[in-house]
């Protein structure tokens, strides 16, 4: 069988080959950017209490008001996160204001892989003390 009609899992040379065996496959020339940001606190109750940001299927949950270290692609996603504002008033069409974006937050800097890490695993912590504390189950019941 010739390497092109093998499947990724077969085919070592294959794009995505990396992503098939559960690693994923790095970007030649892209290096990952981390970022110290604070998200505004919800201006309403309409608003989610955390900012939930998806890239790629990858979650991130943050928690607003605080200084977090996130990857900058979360940033990314999170700028471009806007939504459209428009006022209506009787009697004349509706007026679309300027978008706005739905999680505002002010970057106060770069940052590094090693503090994201030793952050998102205090985290981590912190959210499994919670669920053990609370008797938080996964069943749901």
């Amino acid at each position: 069988m010739s390497e092109e009609n093998k499947s990724p899992e077969q085919n070592t040379n294959a794009p995505g080959a990396e992503k098939a065996k559960g690693k994923a496959a790095p970007v030649k020339g892209w290096t990952e950017t981390y970022w110290k940001v604070k998200f505004h606190p919800r201006s309403s109750t309409v608003e989610t209490a955390e900012v939930e940001l998806t890239v790629n299927g990858e979650v991130l949950i943050i928690q607003r008001g605080e200084v977090v270290i996130i990857p900058g692609r979360f940033k990314e996603c999170a700028e471009h996160t806007l939504v459209q504002k428009f006022r209506q008033l009787p009697n004349e069409p509706r007026k679309d204001l300027t978008p706005i974006m739905l999680y505002p937050f002010e970057s106060m800097g770069e940052s590094t892989e090693a503090e994201f890490l030793k952050m998102r695993d205090e985290g981590t912590q912190k959210m499994k003390d919670d669920i053990q504390r609370h008797g938080f189950r996964e069943d749901g019941v």
